[in-house]
């Protein structure tokens, strides 16, 4: 877009300046700052337009230049401030690409950090709400690599902080959303390892607090699709157990929620593609009943969408 094109000029032109000060005087701490500011930036232009190479190697050169300044200085809050961006970017993005020991190398950096700015004491140092994404991450990253005990582990301490925040003000839908998450989250695990029916309870406990949230703010199109996703993985855990017309039942109601919400939103191609998904799974489970009829019903309603 034009204002990606401005923002990548504007990033551009902030690395060539700090480069250009930096070719005179290459000790200069607020000129290597900024290039590593200004990688970054660019990094994140790259990711948005899925450029994740570029990304990869800007948020390398961010995370070069700030250990190198480490290495030279005193650590204060504000370096460690971006050291702790550095890895957390690079974790992500390693995440999406399916590097799971890289992802958890780069998470593990990153909480070590947080660890050490909040037993600085300094205040706002490291919002709550941050420590339970990195922890959620780590739980995640470590499920990536079967560390299945240390995902169990880094999910149960985010729930209790979540919790805590959640309590805390009960009107913050972001933390209520959060300890949801977690929750989901643990139920994967669980799904992965084989124990379905308590993936199938915490899914639930997700599902519960995700509806809550959504019938708050009933036009929410991305609440509604919350809760479309977890009647799919709570479908998921019945179907692992056998339970065809438990699976079938929680399908149904995801396609109650999900037929309306794609017909409300034509250009949206996430909801367009979770309605074609959802349909075939139907169709699957209908094939498995022995209901013919109704299966090649839905197979031509998901080639419909499609």
């Amino acid at each position: 877009s034009g204002r990606s094109a401005d923002a990548r000029a504007h990033y551009n032109q902030s690395r060539e300046l700090a480069e250009a000060r930096l070719a005179t005087e290459p000790a200069n701490v607020s000129a290597r700052r900024d290039l590593a500011a200004a990688h970054e930036k660019m990094g994140v232009l790259a990711q948005h337009a899925y450029q994740l190479q570029q990304a990869r190697d800007h948020y390398t050169k961010a995370l070069e230049i700030r250990q190198s300044l480490t290495a030279e200085l005193s650590l204060d809050n504000d370096l460690s401030r971006d050291l702790y961006a550095s890895h957390s970017r690079l974790g992500d993005l390693a995440h999406v690409a399916g590097e799971g020991s890289t992802a958890l190398e780069h998470y593990q950096a990153a909480r070590k950090i947080q660890q050490a700015l909040s037993d600085s004491g300094a205040p706002d140092t490291v919002p709550a709400h941050d420590q339970v994404l990195m922890l959620r991450r780590l739980g995640w990253a470590s499920l990536a690599v079967l560390q299945m005990d240390d995902a169990r582990n880094y999910l149960a301490e985010a729930l209790d902080l979540a919790e805590s925040l959640a309590a805390s003000d009960t009107a913050n839908a972001t933390w209520r959303r959060d300890v949801a998450l977690i929750h989901h989250s643990t139920g994967f695990l669980h799904l992965q390892m084989g124990k379905f029916a308590a993936a199938e309870e915490l899914c639930g406990r997700a599902l519960a607090i995700l509806q809550q949230l959504s019938d708050a703010e009933p036009n929410h199109a991305e609440m509604q699709y919350d809760v479309q996703l977890e009647h799919h993985w709570i479908a998921r855990a019945k179907l692992a157990a056998g339970n065809i017309p438990g699976a079938t039942e929680s399908t149904r109601r995801q396609l109650e929620i999900l037929q309306p919400l794609a017909a409300n939103n034509p250009t949206s191609l996430k909801f367009r593609n979770e309605l074609s998904n959802a349909l075939y799974n139907l169709a699957e489970l209908r094939l498995r009943d022995g209901h013919y009829d109704d299966t090649n019903r839905l197979l031509d309603q998901t080639i419909a969408v499609i």
